[in-house]
């Protein structure tokens, strides 16, 4: 049996998935960027400030040049304050703050497949089939789920929903 696709149009998978694609990160992700962007803002304005006013200093050197004889041009010594600023001032971005994040979230994934709770019995396998975390940002948004929505097309391969358990603890 041969089958031969002429025309397919614009309604085939490839063309309809051609969209604009949207980055997944999770809010704490998010939240710790704009952090580090401002401190990478407010780090690089404060070297320009300084490096402008090495400026200031070095046009104001010229004037006394008895006293200064081989000073280099004030252009050439504030571009190299500006990376001398650039080295004294790069604590304001806590490069470990990303590490520990990291080192974190590993932690919490081997925490939650050695988690004895979250553990069933696969009656097909017959077997116990631990959680397999397949994404590091899976805990951070646990929590934040407002809507579940259930969508059941699965009329021809039988596809059954079944509501296993729910829980909370704690005061409601």
């Amino acid at each position: 049996m041969f089958l031969l696709v002429l025309y397919t149009g614009r309604d085939t998978k490839l063309i309809l998935n051609q969209g604009s694609y949207r980055f997944k990160q999770s809010h704490v992700d998010r939240v710790v960027n704009k952090i580090l962007g401002i401190n990478i803002a407010i780090m690089l304005s404060m070297c320009a400030i300084c490096a402008y006013c090495n400026y200031l200093f070095g046009e104001s050197m010229a004037a006394h040049d008895y006293i200064f004889e081989n000073a280099p041009a004030s252009s050439v010594q504030a571009a190299k304050s500006f990376g001398s600023f650039f080295l004294m001032n790069n604590s304001f971005i806590p490069i470990d703050l990303a590490v520990g994040l990291e080192m974190g979230k590993a932690m919490y994934v081997y925490f939650l497949q050695g988690d004895v709770h979250m553990t069933v019995f696969d009656s097909d396998k017959k077997d116990l089939v631990a959680c397999s975390v397949k994404n590091f940002n899976l805990h951070e948004d646990l929590a934040q789920l407002d809507y579940i929505f259930c969508d059941k097309t699965g009329t021809i391969t039988q596809n059954e929903l079944i509501f296993k358990a729910f829980k909370i603890v704690g005061p409601v």
